[in-house]
Protein backbone atom coordinates (compact mmCIF):
# COMPACT_ATOMS: atom_id res chain seq x y z
CA UNK A 1 0.00 0.00 0.00
CA UNK A 2 2.83 2.49 0.85
CA UNK A 3 4.69 1.55 -2.27
CA UNK A 4 1.04 2.32 -4.06
CA UNK A 5 0.32 6.13 -2.23
CA UNK A 6 4.24 6.94 -3.04
CA UNK A 7 4.85 6.09 -6.47
CA UNK A 8 1.22 5.23 -7.91
CA UNK A 9 -1.14 7.93 -7.76
CA UNK A 10 -3.49 8.61 -10.91
CA UNK A 11 -1.43 9.67 -13.44
CA UNK A 12 1.94 9.55 -12.67
CA UNK A 13 2.98 6.62 -14.96
CA UNK A 14 5.07 5.64 -12.68
CA UNK A 15 3.04 2.58 -11.53
CA UNK A 16 1.19 1.06 -14.94
CA UNK A 17 -2.16 1.34 -14.70
CA UNK A 18 -4.64 -1.79 -15.00
CA UNK A 19 -5.37 -3.23 -18.40
CA UNK A 20 -8.62 -4.01 -19.75
CA UNK A 21 -9.71 -7.66 -19.85
CA UNK A 22 -9.09 -8.30 -23.55
CA UNK A 23 -6.39 -6.07 -24.43
CA UNK A 24 -5.16 -5.82 -28.32
CA UNK A 25 -1.58 -5.10 -29.21
CA UNK A 26 -0.35 -5.06 -32.81
CA UNK A 27 2.32 -6.40 -35.41
CA UNK A 28 4.78 -4.18 -36.96
CA UNK A 29 7.59 -3.85 -39.15
CA UNK A 30 9.23 -7.60 -39.68
CA UNK A 31 12.58 -7.80 -41.44
CA UNK A 32 12.87 -11.46 -42.59
CA UNK A 33 16.04 -11.31 -44.97
CA UNK A 34 18.93 -8.48 -43.20
CA UNK A 35 20.91 -6.84 -45.09
CA UNK A 36 23.95 -8.54 -43.28
CA UNK A 37 22.88 -11.79 -43.99
CA UNK A 38 22.82 -13.02 -40.86
CA UNK A 39 19.54 -14.62 -40.16
CA UNK A 40 20.09 -14.21 -36.33
CA UNK A 41 19.94 -10.21 -37.15
CA UNK A 42 16.21 -10.86 -38.11
CA UNK A 43 13.60 -9.34 -35.95
CA UNK A 44 9.62 -8.93 -35.73
CA UNK A 45 7.86 -6.13 -33.98
CA UNK A 46 5.05 -5.65 -31.41
CA UNK A 47 3.40 -2.47 -31.23
CA UNK A 48 1.11 -1.40 -28.13
CA UNK A 49 -0.35 1.37 -29.32
CA UNK A 50 -2.63 1.81 -26.39
CA UNK A 51 -2.62 4.28 -23.17
CA UNK A 52 -1.94 1.14 -20.82
CA UNK A 53 0.44 -0.97 -20.65
CA UNK A 54 0.06 -5.25 -21.43
CA UNK A 55 1.32 -7.79 -19.85
CA UNK A 56 2.87 -10.37 -22.34
CA UNK A 57 3.32 -12.98 -19.81
CA UNK A 58 2.41 -16.33 -21.43
CA UNK A 59 1.55 -14.96 -24.81
CA UNK A 60 2.45 -16.52 -27.90
CA UNK A 61 3.56 -15.87 -31.66
CA UNK A 62 2.85 -18.77 -33.29
CA UNK A 63 3.33 -19.58 -37.49
CA UNK A 64 6.43 -19.13 -39.46
CA UNK A 65 8.54 -18.90 -35.98
CA UNK A 66 7.76 -20.42 -32.34
CA UNK A 67 7.78 -17.76 -28.87
CA UNK A 68 6.56 -17.99 -25.48
CA UNK A 69 7.03 -14.59 -23.85
CA UNK A 70 8.25 -15.27 -20.17
CA UNK A 71 6.72 -14.14 -17.55
CA UNK A 72 7.11 -10.31 -16.42
CA UNK A 73 7.41 -9.18 -20.19
CA UNK A 74 5.43 -5.92 -20.47
CA UNK A 75 4.72 -3.89 -22.87
CA UNK A 76 4.40 -0.28 -22.19
CA UNK A 77 1.91 1.83 -23.21
CA UNK A 78 2.76 3.42 -26.89
CA UNK A 79 0.14 6.25 -26.99
CA UNK A 80 2.18 9.40 -25.70
CA UNK A 81 5.46 7.57 -27.19
CA UNK A 82 5.08 5.19 -29.97
CA UNK A 83 8.80 4.03 -29.81
CA UNK A 84 7.79 3.24 -26.00
CA UNK A 85 5.35 0.93 -26.79
CA UNK A 86 7.59 -1.37 -29.14
CA UNK A 87 9.10 -4.50 -28.63
CA UNK A 88 11.49 -6.71 -30.80
CA UNK A 89 11.58 -10.13 -31.26
CA UNK A 90 14.49 -11.91 -32.50
CA UNK A 91 15.73 -15.04 -32.82
CA UNK A 92 19.30 -13.89 -31.10
CA UNK A 93 19.39 -11.16 -29.06
CA UNK A 94 22.86 -10.64 -29.02
CA UNK A 95 23.31 -10.77 -32.78
CA UNK A 96 20.35 -8.11 -32.60
CA UNK A 97 21.82 -5.50 -30.41
CA UNK A 98 24.97 -5.89 -32.82
CA UNK A 99 23.02 -5.08 -36.34
CA UNK A 100 24.86 -2.33 -38.19
CA UNK A 101 21.57 0.08 -38.60
CA UNK A 102 18.70 0.66 -36.88
CA UNK A 103 16.84 -1.06 -35.14
CA UNK A 104 19.71 -2.38 -32.81
CA UNK A 105 21.30 -1.85 -29.60
CA UNK A 106 21.92 1.11 -27.96
CA UNK A 107 18.65 2.39 -28.82
CA UNK A 108 17.21 1.88 -25.61
CA UNK A 109 14.92 -0.65 -27.26
CA UNK A 110 12.90 -3.37 -25.77
CA UNK A 111 14.14 -6.91 -27.39
CA UNK A 112 13.27 -10.40 -26.15
CA UNK A 113 14.19 -13.75 -27.57
CA UNK A 114 15.20 -15.87 -28.77
CA UNK A 115 12.33 -17.33 -30.83
CA UNK A 116 12.69 -20.74 -32.13
CA UNK A 117 13.47 -20.76 -36.26
CA UNK A 118 13.91 -18.46 -38.59
CA UNK A 119 11.16 -16.13 -40.88
CA UNK A 120 11.54 -16.59 -44.64
CA UNK A 121 10.02 -14.92 -47.42
CA UNK A 122 7.78 -17.33 -48.24
CA UNK A 123 4.71 -15.56 -47.30
CA UNK A 124 4.23 -17.05 -43.50
CA UNK A 125 1.37 -16.28 -41.52
CA UNK A 126 2.34 -15.54 -37.98
CA UNK A 127 -0.35 -15.40 -35.12
CA UNK A 128 -0.10 -13.65 -31.47
CA UNK A 129 -2.01 -15.33 -28.93
CA UNK A 130 -2.73 -14.61 -25.47
CA UNK A 131 -2.19 -16.14 -22.02
CA UNK A 132 -5.98 -18.08 -22.99
CA UNK A 133 -5.05 -18.53 -26.06
CA UNK A 134 -7.29 -15.81 -27.66
CA UNK A 135 -6.23 -14.71 -31.23
CA UNK A 136 -4.90 -11.24 -30.76
CA UNK A 137 -3.54 -10.13 -33.99
CA UNK A 138 -1.99 -11.93 -36.96
CA UNK A 139 -0.11 -11.17 -40.14
CA UNK A 140 1.39 -12.28 -43.28
CA UNK A 141 5.31 -12.06 -44.24
CA UNK A 142 5.80 -10.68 -47.97
CA UNK A 143 6.57 -13.08 -50.64
CA UNK A 144 9.68 -13.10 -52.57
CA UNK A 145 10.87 -15.92 -53.77
CA UNK A 146 14.00 -16.71 -55.56
CA UNK A 147 13.75 -19.58 -58.04
CA UNK A 148 15.62 -22.29 -55.69
CA UNK A 149 13.16 -21.53 -52.86
CA UNK A 150 10.78 -22.40 -55.63
CA UNK A 151 12.02 -25.18 -56.71
CA UNK A 152 15.08 -27.20 -54.60
CA UNK A 153 14.07 -29.69 -51.95
CA UNK A 154 15.68 -32.14 -50.14
CA UNK A 155 14.81 -35.41 -51.88
CA UNK A 156 17.10 -38.64 -49.70
CA UNK A 157 18.98 -38.20 -46.80
CA UNK A 158 21.58 -41.14 -45.97
CA UNK A 159 22.49 -40.22 -42.37
CA UNK A 160 23.56 -42.74 -40.47
CA UNK A 161 25.38 -45.77 -42.90
CA UNK A 162 25.38 -49.62 -42.11
CA UNK A 163 28.96 -50.36 -40.85
CA UNK A 164 28.86 -53.57 -42.63
CA UNK A 165 28.40 -52.00 -46.37
CA UNK A 166 31.06 -49.28 -45.45
CA UNK A 167 29.14 -46.83 -46.57
CA UNK A 168 29.29 -43.28 -46.16
CA UNK A 169 26.71 -40.17 -45.31
CA UNK A 170 25.25 -38.14 -48.20
CA UNK A 171 22.69 -35.67 -48.74
CA UNK A 172 20.88 -35.23 -51.87
CA UNK A 173 18.84 -32.56 -53.73
CA UNK A 174 16.48 -32.38 -56.66
CA UNK A 175 15.48 -29.36 -58.94
CA UNK A 176 11.54 -30.11 -58.88
CA UNK A 177 10.80 -27.93 -62.17
CA UNK A 178 10.18 -29.08 -65.34
CA UNK A 179 11.40 -26.38 -66.81
CA UNK A 180 13.90 -24.01 -64.82
CA UNK A 181 17.17 -24.29 -64.44
CA UNK A 182 18.79 -23.42 -61.18
CA UNK A 183 21.53 -21.24 -60.41
CA UNK A 184 22.84 -23.24 -56.92
CA UNK A 185 26.23 -20.92 -56.59
CA UNK A 186 26.43 -19.38 -53.34
CA UNK A 187 23.75 -22.10 -51.81
CA UNK A 188 24.70 -23.50 -48.89
CA UNK A 189 23.43 -25.99 -45.89
CA UNK A 190 23.53 -23.99 -42.73
CA UNK A 191 22.31 -26.28 -40.25
CA UNK A 192 23.14 -30.37 -40.45
CA UNK A 193 25.73 -30.15 -42.67
CA UNK A 194 27.67 -27.15 -43.81
CA UNK A 195 28.44 -27.43 -47.46
CA UNK A 196 28.40 -24.00 -50.03
CA UNK A 197 27.89 -25.12 -53.72
CA UNK A 198 30.72 -23.65 -56.10
CA UNK A 199 29.88 -20.39 -58.43
CA UNK A 200 28.62 -21.64 -61.82
CA UNK A 201 27.06 -24.57 -60.40
CA UNK A 202 23.52 -25.48 -62.18
CA UNK A 203 21.12 -28.01 -61.86
CA UNK A 204 19.04 -28.28 -64.83
CA UNK A 205 14.77 -29.50 -64.45
CA UNK A 206 14.61 -32.68 -62.75
CA UNK A 207 17.54 -32.98 -62.10
CA UNK A 208 19.78 -34.16 -59.02
CA UNK A 209 22.50 -33.78 -57.02
CA UNK A 210 24.32 -35.30 -53.92
CA UNK A 211 26.54 -34.14 -51.89
CA UNK A 212 28.82 -36.80 -50.14
CA UNK A 213 30.21 -37.05 -46.55
CA UNK A 214 33.79 -36.24 -47.63
CA UNK A 215 32.47 -32.66 -49.29
CA UNK A 216 30.79 -31.89 -46.23
CA UNK A 217 32.77 -28.59 -44.64
CA UNK A 218 34.16 -27.72 -41.21
CA UNK A 219 34.54 -31.19 -39.95
CA UNK A 220 29.93 -31.51 -39.89
CA UNK A 221 28.32 -34.58 -40.37
CA UNK A 222 24.86 -35.72 -40.09
CA UNK A 223 23.30 -36.53 -36.85
CA UNK A 224 22.21 -40.33 -36.41
CA UNK A 225 19.70 -39.99 -33.89
CA UNK A 226 18.12 -37.10 -36.51
CA UNK A 227 18.36 -33.26 -36.56
CA UNK A 228 17.55 -29.96 -38.35
CA UNK A 229 18.50 -29.88 -42.01
CA UNK A 230 18.63 -26.00 -42.74
CA UNK A 231 19.34 -24.96 -46.41
CA UNK A 232 19.96 -20.91 -47.52
CA UNK A 233 19.87 -19.35 -51.27
CA UNK A 234 22.60 -16.81 -52.42
CA UNK A 235 20.45 -13.97 -50.46
CA UNK A 236 20.57 -15.89 -47.51
CA UNK A 237 16.92 -16.48 -47.38
CA UNK A 238 15.63 -19.77 -46.54
CA UNK A 239 15.25 -22.36 -48.81
CA UNK A 240 14.16 -25.64 -46.86
CA UNK A 241 13.91 -25.98 -42.96
CA UNK A 242 13.04 -28.85 -41.19
CA UNK A 243 13.43 -31.79 -38.94
CA UNK A 244 13.80 -35.34 -38.87
CA UNK A 245 14.06 -38.19 -36.67
CA UNK A 246 14.91 -41.56 -35.93
CA UNK A 247 12.50 -42.84 -34.26
CA UNK A 248 8.63 -44.15 -34.63
CA UNK A 249 6.26 -42.98 -36.47
CA UNK A 250 9.30 -41.74 -38.45
CA UNK A 251 11.07 -44.60 -40.59
CA UNK A 252 13.67 -46.46 -38.48
CA UNK A 253 15.70 -48.46 -41.12
CA UNK A 254 17.61 -45.83 -42.36
CA UNK A 255 19.11 -45.34 -38.45
CA UNK A 256 21.98 -47.84 -39.39
CA UNK A 257 20.16 -50.51 -41.13
CA UNK A 258 21.20 -49.70 -44.21
CA UNK A 259 18.21 -48.03 -46.07
CA UNK A 260 18.06 -43.98 -46.72
CA UNK A 261 15.58 -41.80 -46.08
CA UNK A 262 13.63 -41.12 -49.16
CA UNK A 263 11.30 -37.82 -49.68
CA UNK A 264 8.19 -39.69 -51.36
CA UNK A 265 7.12 -38.13 -54.80
CA UNK A 266 9.69 -35.04 -54.29
CA UNK A 267 8.68 -33.38 -57.55
CA UNK A 268 5.31 -32.50 -55.81
CA UNK A 269 7.48 -30.63 -53.12
CA UNK A 270 5.63 -32.48 -50.32
CA UNK A 271 5.95 -31.18 -46.86
CA UNK A 272 9.57 -32.11 -45.45
CA UNK A 273 8.55 -32.12 -41.82
CA UNK A 274 5.69 -34.75 -41.83
CA UNK A 275 6.53 -37.72 -41.57
CA UNK A 276 4.36 -39.75 -43.77
CA UNK A 277 5.98 -38.15 -46.75
CA UNK A 278 9.15 -40.23 -45.81
CA UNK A 279 9.87 -44.05 -46.22
CA UNK A 280 12.93 -45.93 -46.30
CA UNK A 281 14.99 -46.68 -49.96
CA UNK A 282 14.32 -49.96 -51.35
CA UNK A 283 17.68 -51.22 -51.36
CA UNK A 284 20.60 -50.77 -48.98
CA UNK A 285 23.26 -47.31 -49.34
CA UNK A 286 20.19 -45.75 -51.15
CA UNK A 287 20.19 -44.77 -54.66
CA UNK A 288 21.71 -41.27 -54.64
CA UNK A 289 21.57 -39.22 -57.71
CA UNK A 290 18.34 -41.83 -58.88
CA UNK A 291 15.06 -42.53 -57.65
CA UNK A 292 13.64 -46.11 -56.53
CA UNK A 293 10.00 -45.25 -57.53
CA UNK A 294 8.12 -48.02 -59.32
CA UNK A 295 5.80 -46.15 -61.65
CA UNK A 296 2.61 -46.83 -61.73
CA UNK A 297 0.59 -48.29 -65.36
CA UNK A 298 -2.70 -48.26 -64.26
CA UNK A 299 -2.70 -51.92 -63.48
CA UNK A 300 -4.31 -53.10 -60.13
CA UNK A 301 -3.15 -50.77 -57.75
CA UNK A 302 -3.42 -53.34 -54.63
CA UNK A 303 -0.74 -55.56 -56.54
CA UNK A 304 1.22 -52.63 -56.89
CA UNK A 305 1.23 -51.24 -53.67
CA UNK A 306 1.60 -54.58 -52.13
CA UNK A 307 4.52 -57.46 -52.46
CA UNK A 308 1.38 -59.88 -51.49
CA UNK A 309 -1.79 -60.58 -50.97
CA UNK A 310 -3.35 -59.28 -47.56
CA UNK A 311 -3.55 -61.77 -44.34
CA UNK A 312 -6.10 -61.98 -41.73
CA UNK A 313 -4.07 -63.46 -38.53
CA UNK A 314 -5.93 -65.22 -35.45
CA UNK A 315 -4.22 -64.36 -32.49
CA UNK A 316 -6.23 -66.97 -30.57
CA UNK A 317 -7.99 -64.49 -27.79
CA UNK A 318 -10.16 -63.39 -30.51
CA UNK A 319 -8.72 -60.78 -32.18
CA UNK A 320 -8.16 -60.50 -35.84
CA UNK A 321 -4.77 -59.07 -37.39
CA UNK A 322 -4.90 -57.47 -40.83
CA UNK A 323 -1.39 -57.74 -42.54
CA UNK A 324 0.34 -56.89 -45.44
CA UNK A 325 3.61 -55.60 -47.16
CA UNK A 326 4.40 -52.76 -48.72
CA UNK A 327 6.61 -52.59 -51.78
CA UNK A 328 9.01 -50.14 -51.26
CA UNK A 329 9.14 -47.71 -54.12
CA UNK A 330 5.15 -48.44 -54.97
CA UNK A 331 4.53 -44.16 -54.00
CA UNK A 332 2.04 -43.47 -56.85
CA UNK A 333 -1.05 -44.50 -54.25
CA UNK A 334 -1.80 -44.27 -50.89
CA UNK A 335 -3.32 -47.18 -48.96
CA UNK A 336 -5.68 -46.92 -45.69
CA UNK A 337 -6.89 -49.85 -44.34
CA UNK A 338 -10.58 -49.80 -43.30
CA UNK A 339 -13.02 -51.90 -41.33
CA UNK A 340 -16.53 -52.64 -40.85
CA UNK A 341 -18.19 -55.11 -38.11
CA UNK A 342 -20.85 -55.58 -40.98
CA UNK A 343 -19.47 -54.41 -44.11
CA UNK A 344 -22.01 -52.02 -44.54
Amino acid sequence: TQLFETYGPPGSGLIPDSEPGDPVVDFGSIEYNPASGNQDEEFIEIINANAYAVDLSGWRVEGGVDFTFPPGAVIPAGDADPERGKFFLTPDVAAFRSRASSPTGGESRLVIGNYSGHLANTGEILTLFDANRRPVATTTTPTNLSDTQQFLIVSEIMYHPSGKGGGKEFIEVMNTSDSVTLDLGGVRFTRGIEFSFAPGTRLVPGARVVVTQSQFENGTALGNGGETIKIEDANNSTVTEFAFDDTAPWPTAPDGGGPSLILIQPEIRPNPNITTNWRSSAYNEGNPGTSDAIPFGGEDPIAYALVDSPRIISTGDGTMLYSYTRRAGADSVRLTVEWSENLL
